[in-house]
């Protein structure tokens, strides 16, 4: 569903999330102080709009209250980001999703500014590479939710010439097989049948909670 979001600060983070949103086919508007920023952007969005977020002619000017998502990235200026979350929640914005350095600011912008949800960026990316580093096979580890989670991985040489069935891998270790990619064919084998026969240097994406993908990996590296 195309959805419309503002991006509130256009450093690094911003400007990636809205390119990325356009890419997806969405209706996305920029916001930000600085003109150089903008006009990075300006090609990617509906339109950019120079003003700090901070003033409330700025926020009447793009109409919030029109947004399906807004995302708040302008963590370096934490007061700022306190008086921005706070006036898009009083005027009840749907979505508002801010960015935060740290835990204990994050706390702060949900818990009583109220903020609809908190990302922290380098945190969750130390995260990620520390799961990638912790297999040597393992290609990706993607955090779905905070409850389940995916990683990519070739497949170990247990898997060799055993089909799904044999391995039982749903039953043992809680995790789901959703597909094989085989010879990196455009075409994956997605939601494999119990007799598809693993061959060497299979890749395949597993979904699961954290602590069963733990288990998987954990099996598989010792």
């Amino acid at each position: 569903m195309k959805k419309k979001a503002l991006i509130i600060g256009l450093g690094r983070f911003g400007s990636t999330v809205l390119k990325e949103m356009y890419s997806l086919g969405h209706e996305v508007v920029g916001c930000d102080k600085v003109p150089a920023l903008l006009r990075e952007v300006q090609n990617f969005a509906e339109y950019v709009v120079e003003g700090d977020a901070c003033d409330d002619d700025v926020l009447d000017e793009m109409n919030v209250e029109q947004f399906d998502v807004i995302v708040v990235s302008t963590a370096d200026d934490f007061e700022s980001t306190i008086l921005i979350v706070a006036k898009l929640k009083k005027r009840n914005c749907k979505h508002v999703i801010v960015k935060s350095n740290d835990r204990f600011r994050g706390e702060i912008l949900s818990s009583i500014v109220g903020a609809d949800h908190v990302i922290y960026p380098e945190e969750e990316a130390g995260i990620r590479l520390a799961k990638q580093l912790s297999l040597s096979s393992l290609k990706e580890y993607i955090e779905l939710s905070s409850l389940l989670g995916g990683i990519d991985t070739t497949v170990p040489d247990d898997f060799v010439n055993k089909s799904l069935l044999q391995l039982n891998i749903r039953q043992r270790f809680g995790v789901t097989i959703l597909y094989i990619l085989r010879n990196n064919n455009a075409e994956p084998i997605v939601s494999p049948a119990p007799t598809e026969v693993f061959q060497e240097g299979d890749r395949v994406f597993l979904v699961g909670k954290p602590a069963d993908l733990h288990k998987f990996q954990k099996y598989y590296a010792d």
